[in-house]
């Protein structure tokens, strides 16, 4: 978003001048492993640009647009959610299909019993969806605190109908509700979500208003396989984002979903 300042009414455009975009630098581990993963976030005017080696996701929440970046195709895509979501689907059932058929008599029942199982994620649709972000969500606060990234944080348990989902180190320090809403930012991972695959306790009410009060330091949660994966930022920076850091980098050329997805190992 361009901001125009009139000399001749600086005074009152001064807070907007002061106000500036988030950088945050995040490592991911499993428990017990030595190998971390970096992702960086960058967030200004209700826009996320998430980064990691393999790729870029730049999320505009005015626009309800979604930008993929394949670093390693120099490509991107640009649309919305939901077409983002029916490529996925198409995808991923097309891929299993081919799967299947070469799979030996040993492999195929595995396969099979997920093909039919994300079968069934993709009837149930926004019912899924809408039915995992009704489940009771609890979240107590304990009297630890631990200093993370120079920003104290508390620690906080979440608990989803009963289970516990999460442990979360936050801090009220860094606001993020100057530069982006979280609850239009679930909505729209939500529009990209296939059924329960990926909706889950996030986009519930009481974790909404949760995240808008403070910035998550440390998270730590279970994989789908029941690994521990802790989350933890690193570096956190409050100023100016330039325009350009929002859009494909230069001399990336727009692509198809299909191609940018060609030949990668999923």
């Amino acid at each position: 978003m361009t901001r125009i300042i009139f000399l001749a009414a600086f005074i009152f455009a001064l807070p907007l001048l002061c106000r500036s975009g988030w950088v945050i630098v995040e490592h991911t581990w499993q428990a017990g492993s030595d190998e971390i993963f970096e992702s960086t976030l960058i967030i200004q005017d209700n826009r996320i640009k998430s980064i990691d080696d393999e790729q870029i996701l730049i999320f505009d929440l005015d626009q309800w647009l979604l930008t993929y970046v394949s670093p390693l195709k120099k490509g991107y895509w640009t649309g919305a959610p939901h077409e983002y979501l029916e490529f996925l689907k198409e995808f991923t059932l097309k891929m299993l299909e081919e799967e299947l058929a070469s799979a030996t008599r040993y492999e195929k029942p595995a396969l099979q019993a997920l093909y039919d199982d994300l079968k069934m994620d993709l009837e149930l649709g926004n019912d899924a969806v809408k039915f995992i972000g009704e489940l009771p969500v609890e979240i107590v606060m304990t009297e630890q605190a631990d200093m993370v990234a120079g920003y104290r944080a508390n620690r906080y348990l979440v608990y989803s109908d009963g289970t516990r989902v999460e442990e979360v180190w936050l801090t009220f320090d860094v606001d993020l509700g100057r530069e982006y809403d979280y609850g239009e930012f679930r909505a729209f991972i939500d529009e990209m979500s296939w059924g329960s695959m990926f909706a889950d306790y996030r986009s519930s009410s009481e974790y909404i208003h949760f995240m808008k009060s403070g910035l998550p330091m440390r998270t730590v949660e279970e994989d789908q396989f029941g690994s521990v994966v802790v989350t933890e930022v690193v570096m956190v920076d409050n100023r100016q984002i330039p325009q350009s850091d929002f859009y494909p980098p230069e001399g990336y050329r727009s692509m198809g979903l299909d191609e940018l997805a060609a030949g990668i190992d999923w």
